[in-house]
C-alpha cells in the first residue's frame, strides 16, 4: 500500500496504514490512534491469540524503527509509543556504525 520499505515510512503515515489494514482484514473490531499510540478493540477470548496479535504488532513497529510497549485487557490491545528509547537506540547504532568504519 505504501509502495516503499517499512523502514522508510514515517510513523505519522504508518499508523493510518496499520489502522486501515487491521480494519479491512477483520483481525480486530476497531482501531484507534491517539498521540502515536494504537488501541485495538477485539472480541477474542483466547489469550494466546490476543498475545500473538500484540507481539506481531510490536515486531512490526520495531521493524519500522519504532519502539512500543504493549498491554492487553479482555477486549483491548494498547500499544504505547516509546520515542525516547527509540531515539537513544538510534543514536547508539549510529555511533557504533561510525566506530566500525573508523577501525
Amino acid at each position: 500500500m505504501a509502495k516503499k520499505p517499512i523502514q522508510d515510512i514515517p510513523l505519522n503515515e504508518l499508523l493510518p496504514l496499520i489502522k486501515q489494514v487491521y480494519k479491512v482484514s477483520g483481525v480486530v473490531d476497531r482501531v484507534e490512534t491517539r498521540n502515536n499510540n494504537l488501541i485495538l478493540f477485539h472480541s477474542y477470548r483466547n489469550k494466546d491469540a490476543i498475545e500473538r496479535i500484540k507481539k506481531s504488532l510490536i515486531m512490526l513497529m520495531e521493524t519500522s524503527g519504532h519502539l512500543y510497549d504493549g498491554k492487553t485487557t479482555a477486549n483491548m490491545i494498547v500499544l504505547e509509543h516509546r520515542p525516547d528509547v527509540g531515539t537513544k537506540i538510534n543514536q547508539i547504532v549510529e555511533h557504533l556504525k561510525t566506530q566500525q568504519w573508523q577501525t
